[in-house]
C-alpha cells in the first residue's frame, strides 16, 4: 500500500478516536446530570433565596469531577476561596477594582472569572416562598453580547443580558469595572430546597461576583379615577343649592336660586 494512503488511513482513526472520546465525554456529563444529584451545598448548607448567591461558592462535586457541580472546558486558570480543588476561574477582588461610578468595589473576596460560553456552575438553594423572584447581581462585562440563564430544578428559568461595564473608567482594565443590577430577569420558585444551575451563555469578557434573588412585590390593583358624565352640572358657588327635576316630563325644576329670592318666590306663592 502506498506510504500516502497509509498516512491517509492514521489521519482518519485518530479522527474518529477524537470524536468517539469527546462524544463519550458529553455522554458522561449527561449521564452525571440525569442521574440523582451528588453536588453539596458549598458552605455546608443551602443557600438562602431570597438573599445574595456568591458565584464562587457554587456546589462542592464529588472528587471535584467536572460536569456534577460545574462544567469548565479547560484546567482550572486561578483559585481561592473553595473548600475543594474544584475551582474553575476563579479571581481574588482586590483595590485594582471599582464600581462604574468609580467607588471600590466593596465586599471583598473572590469572583468568577476567565468565563466562557457553555460554563455552567449549580448551587443547592433553599426557597422561603413561591413566588416570582427578580434575578440580578454584580457583574463585570466587557463585551455588549453577554447573555446568562439562570434554571431551577423546580421548571423555573430565565434569561437576560448583562449591560457592559466598559467605557465607565478608562483607566481601570474593563474586566475590573463592576456593576450592580437588582433585576435583569424574573424567574419563578417554588419553595423549599432545590438546585439552581447558572449557565454562561455568551461569555463576552464576563466575570461574575455574585446573583441576588428578591422576591417581587404583590402586583396591586390600578387605582380607579371617579369618572363622570360630560353632562354632568358644573359646581355651584358658595353659598347657593340645587334642585332637579327627575326624569319625568313637565316636572317643576329649581335650579340654582339663592335663599333670599327663594323665599320671596315661596310668600307670593301664599298670597295667590
Amino acid at each position: 500500500m502506498p506510504i500516502a494512503h497509509i498516512l491517509t488511513l492514521l489521519v482518519l482513526m485518530v479522527g474518529v478516536a477524537s470524536v468517539t472520546s469527546v462524544a463519550a465525554a458529553d455522554a458522561a456529563t449527561a449521564a452525571a446530570a440525569a442521574g440523582p444529584y451528588t453536588g453539596m451545598p458549598c458552605d455546608g448548607k443551602p443557600i438562602a433565596i431570597p438573599g445574595t448567591m456568591l458565584a464562587t461558592h457554587y456546589d462542592v462535586a464529588p472528587g471535584a469531577a467536572d460536569g456534577i457541580a460545574f462544567h469548565y472546558g479547560s484546567p482550572a486558570k486561578a483559585g481561592g476561596g473553595r473548600p475543594g480543588a474544584d475551582a474553575i476561574g476563579i479571581g481574588a477582588i482586590d483595590g485594582s477594582h471599582r464600581m462604574t461610578a468609580g467607588g471600590a468595589c466593596d465586599g471583598g473576596g473572590y469572583y468568577l472569572g476567565w468565563t466562557q460560553s457553555g460554563e455552567w456552575v449549580r448551587f443547592t438553594v433553599e426557597v422561603a416562598a413561591a413566588g416570582v423572584y427578580q434575578v440580578g447581581g454584580r457583574f463585570a462585562a466587557g463585551g455588549t453580547k453577554t447573555r446568562i440563564s439562570v434554571a431551577s430544578s423546580t421548571g423555573g428559568s430565565t434569561s437576560f443580558e448583562v449591560p457592559t461595564t466598559a467605557g465607565f473608567l478608562p483607566g481601570v482594565e474593563v474586566y475590573h469595572v463592576w456593576g450592580d443590577h437588582p433585576a435583569l430577569g424574573e424567574i419563578t420558585l417554588a419553595a423549599g430546597v432545590q438546585v439552581i444551575t447558572v449557565t454562561i451563555d455568551r461569555a463576552d469578557g464576563l466575570n461574575v461576583y455574585r446573583l441576588t434573588f428578591l422576591l417581587g412585590e404583590p402586583q396591586q390593583a390600578e387605582p380607579r379615577t371617579a369618572r363622570f358624565p360630560t353632562n354632568a352640572p358644573p359646581a355651584l358657588p358658595p353659598g347657593t343649592h340645587r334642585a332637579e327635576q327627575s326624569a319625568k316630563p313637565n316636572q317643576f325644576r329649581i335650579g340654582s336660586v339663592r335663599p333670599r329670592r327663594f323665599r320671596l318666590f315661596l310668600k307670593r306663592l301664599r298670597k295667590w
